[in-house]
C-alpha cells in the first residue's frame, strides 16, 4: 500500500493500474482516523494506492508509505488535486471514493475560528450525493460512506440518500466496515 499526499501526481500514470482509494472526511477535529484507515487498506488490499488530503510533516511515520513515483507540487492548488483523485477513484478502472464521518473529538475539536466541524466534508458529500441521485445506476458508482453513530447530521444524510436512491444506499457504522465496503466496491 502506498500513500499519495496533497498536490502530488503519480508518474508514470501507468501506476494507476493499482486500485486507488480516496479517503474523504473531516481532517481537523476528527482524530487520526485516517492512519487507522491506511492500516486497514494495507491489510485488505496490500497492492493499492490511497490518496489522502491530510498533510503530514516530512518526518511523520506515515510518510514511509509515500508512493515511490509521486511527483511533489504537481498541482497549483490542493482542491485541484482533490478533484482529480476523487474523480479517478470513482470513475477510474479500479478504485473507490470512501467517506468516513467520525464524531468530533472531545479532546481535540476543530478550532471554532476555523468554522464548523466537517464543513468541507458536508459540501463534498452534497456534491457526490447529487451525482449519485442523477446516476442511471447509483450502485455502479464507486462511492461508499461510513459514519460513526452520533455524527452530527447523520440522520439527515441517510434520509437524503434514501430519497435519492430509494433506500438502497448503506451508510456503514464502523471504519472497518467502510474500508471493507470500499475494497469490495473496487473489486466489482
Amino acid at each position: 500500500m502506498f500513500l499519495l499526499f496533497p498536490k502530488m501526481k503519480i508518474s508514470p500514470a501507468s501506476d494507476l493500474n493499482h486500485p486507488l482509494f480516496y479517503v474523504a472526511g473531516p481532517i481537523r477535529g476528527g482524530g487520526s482516523w485516517q492512519e487507522r484507515a491506511y492500516e486497514l487498506f494495507a491489510k485488505e488490499e496490500p497492492d493499492c494506492i490511497v490518496a489522502t488530503p491530510c498533510r503530514y510533516a516530512l518526518d511523520h511515520s506515515v510518510r514511509v508509505w509515500t508512493h515511490p513515483h509521486a511527483v511533489p507540487d504537481a498541482f497549483e492548488r490542493q482542491t485541484d488535486w482533490e478533484d482529480e483523485y476523487m474523480n479517478e477513484a470513482v470513475y477510474g478502472a479500479r478504485g473507490c471514493l470512501m467517506f468516513w464521518l467520525p464524531v468530533e473529538s472531545v479532546t481535540d475539536p476543530r478550532p471554532r475560528e476555523d468554522g464548523p466541524y466537517a464543513q468541507d466534508s458536508y459540501g463534498e458529500l452534497g456534491y457526490w450525493r447529487a451525482l449519485i441521485e442523477g446516476s442511471f445506476d447509483p450502485s455502479q458508482l464507486a462511492i461508499v460512506i461510513g459514519a460513526e453513530p452520533g455524527f452530527h447530521g447523520l440522520r439527515k444524510l441517510q434520509r437524503d440518500l434514501d430519497r435519492a436512491v430509494d433506500g438502497t444506499f448503506v451508510i456503514h457504522p464502523t471504519l472497518e466496515a467502510t474500508v471493507k465496503a470500499a475494497v469490495d466496491k473496487a473489486r466489482m
